[in-house]
């Protein structure tokens, strides 16, 4: 894995990784005992760094992820999802359009949950896999993400929310050729840091409607609806 030098970048998002934890103490704004899942769609722009040149990648995610709780500030679960990724630029016209799967370990932190914010923290592994045929040649892209996030929602109304986040990625891949061509071609993301802004509806109370924006390492929206029980 291969992690860049983004210090000075870094300075700009520290204040979100260690907002004020005095709260960490107070009265939890949920019973947070419960079990939650969620269906996500996504498109998003992300560019890999390739040894000798740069590829945008355009993807559609459909992913449904579920959290089970261990305690009142900390959570686990699992997500599993289908990928149409494309990259127009690859050399390779067996590499352009590929699909595939995902699937990753989500644990999540949550010291504040308060009656109009809360903070959370998230660790995330997920592995992607993708595959396209031609008439001589499979290429398959096979990449490892790792993502250390923050998140401040704050709560103006019992039904409308406000998300700000800011993540850390590391990213580290393979594009594997077989057939008239054989090689294996390492790849990263050319970015690591990333940046989110969201709305999200409560039309009932166990239940969530959100849309997000993307800014970063990966660029894009996403909608997604979640149900606790």
């Amino acid at each position: 894995m291969i992690f860049k030098n983004n210090s000075a970048q870094f300075i700009y998002i520290w204040p979100l990784f260690f907002l004020p934890l005095n709260f960490i103490h107070a009265a939890q704004h949920t019973d947070n005992s419960v079990t939650e899942f969620s269906l996500s769609l996504q498109n998003q722009t992300t560019y890999f760094d390739f040894p000798t040149q740069t590829y945008q990648v355009k993807s559609d995610h459909i992913g449904i992820s579920g959290y089970t709780t261990f305690s009142k500030t900390f959570q686990g679960g699992l997500e599993l999802g289908y990928i149409e990724m494309s990259q127009i630029d690859n050399t390779l016209s067996s590499a352009q359009l590929s699909s595939g799967r995902f699937f990753g370990l989500l644990l999540r932190f949550l010291p504040v949950d308060q009656a109009y914010v809360s903070i959370t923290f998230n660790l995330n592994y997920r592995y992607n896999n993708t595959e396209s045929i031609s008439t001589n040649l499979i290429s398959e892209f096979v990449w490892h993400e790792s993502l250390f996030s923050s998140e401040v929602e704050i709560r103006p109304l019992e039904t409308l929310s406000l998300i700000l986040g800011a993540e850390y990625l590391n990213l580290s891949g393979e594009q594997r050729d077989l057939g008239n061509i054989s090689q294996v071609t390492p790849f990263t993301s050319s970015k690591d840091l990333g940046y989110r802004f969201g709305i999200n509806f409560k039309p009932y109370p166990t239940a969530d409607i959100g849309v997000e924006w993307r800014t970063g390492h990966t660029e894009g929206g996403r909608i997604y609806f979640r149900k606790k029980y």
